[in-house]
Parts: C-alpha cells; structure tokens; sequence
C-alpha cells in the first residue's frame, strides 16, 4: 500500500510533521482513515483508475485535423484533459474549460530561442478570437502551449475566473496578447 509514483515500497510508511500533520505514499486508490489513540489506522480499497488522453476521446493531434471535439468531451467526461508528449491538437473554436477542469501536457517545455514544447495546441488563422478561456478553478499544467499559425489574431489564453493555476505556459504567435486577465 506505501509506495511512490513508481509503485516502489517507501519506508517509513506514515511520516508526521512538526504540525502533527501526517503524510504516506500510495497507488492511486480509495482510502479511509481512522485514528485510534492518536494514531491513524489505514483501511484501503484499491481501484485501478485509468487514465484517458485526448486520442482515447477521439483526437487526431497531428495539427491539421481538427481536435475541437475531442478536447471538450475529454475535458467533461475526465476533468483534466491530458494531451501527451508529440500531440498538437488543432482547435478552430474557442474552447471556454469548464469551472474547475485542467489541460496536463506531457513531455516538456519550450524557450524562447524557438524550441517548441513537445506537446501544444494549435490555433489557426481562422481562429480570431481567444484560443482558450479559462474559468474558476481551472489549471493549465505541464509547460505546453498554444502555437498560433501566421495570420491569426486574438489572445491565445484569457482568464474568466478566480482560483486560475497557469504552469510555465508557452504561448507563441497567437497576433494578440499570450495571456489576459478579464472579460
């Protein structure tokens, strides 16, 4: 039941902090606590869980086709919308996320000296308008971006709502502003 992210056994089990706070590692699972005399007793019932990107909603990812659908099913059904390293969904929408949804892009970050990150959204020049809304609680983790195709205008990310998480975003060519706060 204590393991890492990797599924290795991690010693100490249960570790406390000088807040009396405690802390242990699992698998991702359902898990009840209970303490007696001070003491957390753990009963755990393990569930597998899997995880869906955006190919498994449907998703072509390859720039040209596209995505739009397949990204807003996945954010509804799954609340986070992972986009896997290599994958370039192409929106020709506004996508508005949901309250409380995230995107997670996998495989690292771009730079400014023209590296793009592994993984990005597409906005093409047909899209003039924002690329991505976001609303409360929303999270955009992981270091992708949005990649505007020459001729476009218009912001790549606004944000709508408080409670907003935005990670290390990339945010190239979009015509207007990468990122804007307010409606």
């Amino acid at each position: 039941m204590y393991a890492d992210e990797d599924g290795d056994t991690v010693i100490p089990a249960i570790v406390t902090d000088s807040n009396g706070y405690y802390f242990f590692y699992a698998p991702n699972g359902t898990y009840r606590i209970n303490f007696s005399n001070g003491f957390p007793e753990i009963q755990a019932t393990l569930q597998s869980k899997r995880i869906y990107t955006i190919y498994d909603r449907g998703g072509v990812c390859d720039g040209v086709t596209p995505d739009d659908d397949a990204l807003a099913k996945h954010l509804l059904l799954d609340r986070e919308a992972i986009i896997p390293a290599g994958a370039t969904p192409l929106i020709t929408k506004q996508l508005v996320m949901p309250v409380g949804t995230s995107i997670v892009f996998k495989g690292g970050l771009g730079n400014t000296v023209g590296a793009l990150p592994s993984s990005y959204i597409v906005k093409p020049p047909t899209l003039q308008g924002d690329a991505v809304i976001m609303q409360e609680n929303c999270q955009w983790q992981g270091g992708g971006g949005i990649v505007g195709v020459t001729g476009n205008t218009g912001n790549g990310i606004t944000v709508w709502g408080n409670g907003v998480y935005i990670d290390r975003p990339f945010i190239a060519r979009c015509g207007g502003c990468g990122i804007v706060t307010g409606k």
